[in-house]
């Protein structure tokens, strides 16, 4: 899971402090027997293994950008 959590949370929070909810969807699941190229995050049609919580929050802002908010 290495820094799986914090990833998570922090991706809660941002989509939370940009009032995201009804554009973003935020979903756990476990690593599907590759868990050796964790965390991984899936964006879009993007799948990002040994993700870091940059890389998601560059995927926020590219929805935000599209969104005009």
């Amino acid at each position: 899971m290495r820094g799986s959590q914090e990833i998570l949370s922090k991706t809660l929070k941002e989509v939370e402090d940009n009032g995201l909810q009804n554009h973003i969807e935020v979903t756990a699941t476990f690593c599907s027997e590759k868990c050796d190229l964790g965390p991984t995050v899936a964006l879009d049609n993007e799948i990002i293994h040994h993700a870091a919580f940059e890389d998601v929050k560059e995927h926020i802002s590219t929805v935000i950008d599209s969104l005009e908010l």
